[in-house]
């Protein structure tokens, strides 16, 4: 059997299990069409259901734990109306017994739902007094409360726990405090006895009957547990003072507070002092474990008189954190007396440790053991380190230097930084004549770098050599990658002056094919151009060229 989470005169909510499709309604209905079926908030289909022996049937059994409500919508309007009598006709019973059911079904869903058609299984719209044996309008308001009621402005009614709030608070609840003084020769300043933290705004002042205005006449200085009335202008003396406390009644002070109740985080900065701290009102016993940092303790707050003896002993001493005073000295240690058995303070001698400096002097770095994270050497290098043997050890600067070919000279120097002004399919890059590193023999190779341009894959693209008087097609690259493709590319020429037979081109991507390879020139009449078949060389294309020089 499903679940049923709750029901009433017209509704019936359950739970789904996964399995069960056959849901009881639980109330009548005049028509299948008023029977209204909602799975986790949305409406099912009807094509989904049907309704069989006053139960819904699932085709499908709803899920494990799907919110499932029935219930019940009797037509409203007054052109919905199932039955209409008629002047001079005949009455029968099933028409008065269905008119009368439209209706009594009618009043059941008003009873059960809120003005915008909700259902609230724990409402009490219109409640059915069994004792009475009619509907109630009467409220039980057991564990409820009543919302959205603005002040009152009149005794008669309804009070707002916000106004209630706001007259315990600043109001006259209870007795007024009141204070009656006599006025001394040429004193402005009255003590106020048990005006804890009092306001003048919420004093009533009068001198001899005179009503006096706050903050122009008077003002207090609040305090505790007392505060003081000041006059602006000294009265005489001999003058009867009579004062009204119509501000707080209640004080934090007078209030008990629950165990926990207040943290650091509920604490504003600065707010406990310790004038604001009865004696012993702070004990060991109300302090939490590690409540007391060094960051909470002020400058000389805590000094040997207000320390009872013995109770800082070693076991209470952290590890670590002691330091001496900015410039001080670092050689002060704690030892225990032989003598006592007490905590003293002793400063370190040579005498303590004699041969500490030379057992460390004499001590091998690889007698040491490993470091557990990275060696800061403070910006200092590491010298007389012989020649690596091993890939772990480390390298000298004369091992690195040989390896790279570094030396006064450099090896790789860019030679020419070319942009494509205007877009086009042909971009001479060296054109002849060449200039003069072009014929310098002290460069073996030349690298090529295009920058800001991706060949499209889609067409030839064409490397053209400047040779005996014409641009030669000496290379060029198939559509080997798809269509649309883009990626940046070099382009390697390798000098043929130790006597190779010919030179030789490579790209990173596609596939080279040779037609007619001619010797390159590297004199004066030497060029190097670039050609794209179907496709446009987009402006701001850049090449790089550098020279190669041996590296011994």
């Amino acid at each position: 059997m499903p679940t049923m989470t709750y029901s009433g005169l017209s509704y019936a909510f359950y739970t789904g299990d996964g399995s069960t499709t056959t849901f009881p309604l639980g109330f009548s209905f005049l028509d299948e069409s008023h029977v209204q079926v909602y799975v986790n908030g949305s409406q099912v289909d009807a094509s989904d259901y049907s309704v069989l022996n006053e139960s819904v049937v699932f085709v499908t059994a709803p899920a494990a734990a799907d919110d499932i409500r029935l219930f019940r919508e009797t037509p409203k309007d007054y052109d919905a109306r199932l039955v209409n009598f008629r002047s001079f006709g005949s009455i029968t019973e099933d028409e008065m017994d269905l008119n009368q059911k439209q209706i009594w079904y009618l009043i059941q869903e008003a009873a059960e739902t809120t003005d915008s058609g909700v259902i609230n299984p724990n409402a009490e719209y219109l409640a059915w007094d069994t004792v009475q044996g009619f509907w109630s309008g009467k409220r039980g308001l057991t564990n409820k409360t009543i919302g959205d009621v603005a002040d009152p402005t009149l005794d008669s009614e309804v009070a707002t726990k916000g106004y209630v709030d706001a007259v315990a608070e600043w109001g006259s609840a209870g007795l007024p405090q009141t204070w009656t003084l006599t006025t001394l020769p040429a004193v402005s300043n009255y003590t106020l006895d048990d005006g804890d933290r009092l306001n003048e705004k919420y004093l009533i002042v009068s001198i001899s009957g005179v009503v006096q205005i706050p903050g122009i006449d008077f003002t207090v200085l609040p305090g505790t547990p007392s505060s003081t009335l000041v006059f602006t202008a000294i009265p005489p003396g001999g003058q009867v003072v009579n004062v009204q406390n119509f501000g707080k009644a209640r004080f934090l002070s007078t209030l008990a507070l629950d165990d926990n109740s207040v943290s650091t985080e509920k604490l504003q900065s600065g707010a406990v002092t310790s004038d604001k701290l009865d004696s012993q009102a702070v004990t060991s016993g109300k302090l939490a474990d590690g409540a007391v940092t060094s960051d909470k303790i002020g400058t000389s707050a805590v000094t040997s008189g207000k320390l009872d003896t013995g109770s800082v002993t070693l076991e209470k001493l952290a590890t670590t954190g002691f330091t001496t005073a900015p410039g001080g000295s670092y050689n002060k240690y704690l030892r225990v007396a032989k003598s006592t058995g007490a905590l003293e303070t002793a400063s370190l001698s040579a005498a303590d440790i004699s041969d500490l400096g030379t057992e460390l002097a004499n001590t091998p770095l690889n007698t040491l053991s490993p470091p557990n994270n990275n060696l800061n050497l403070n910006s200092k290098r590491i010298t007389a380190l012989a020649t690596p043997t091993a890939a772990t050890d480390a390298a000298n600067k004369s091992y690195v230097d040989a390896a790279v070919g570094i030396s006064n000279d450099m090896k790789m120097v860019l030679l020419s930084d070319v942009t494509l002004a205007v877009a086009n399919n042909t971009w001479t890059i060296i054109n002849t004549p060449a200039p003069s590193w072009w014929t310098d023999s002290t460069y073996l190779f030349y690298t090529v770098a295009i920058l800001n341009w991706g060949w499209p894959g889609s067409g030839k693209c064409l490397v053209k050599w400047y040779q005996s008087g014409a641009w030669r097609e000496d290379l060029w690259f198939n559509p080997a990658v798809p269509s649309g493709f883009r990626t940046p590319w070099n382009l390697l020429i390798h000098q043929p002056r130790d006597a190779s037979t010919k030179p030789m081109a490579t790209s990173n991507f596609g596939t080279p094919a040779w037609t007619g390879w001619q010797p390159t020139l590297f004199g004066p009449s030497g060029g190097l151009q670039l050609r794209c078949e179907g496709n446009v060389i987009p402006a701001g294309a850049r090449a790089l060229i550098y020279g190669h020089k041996a590296l011994a």
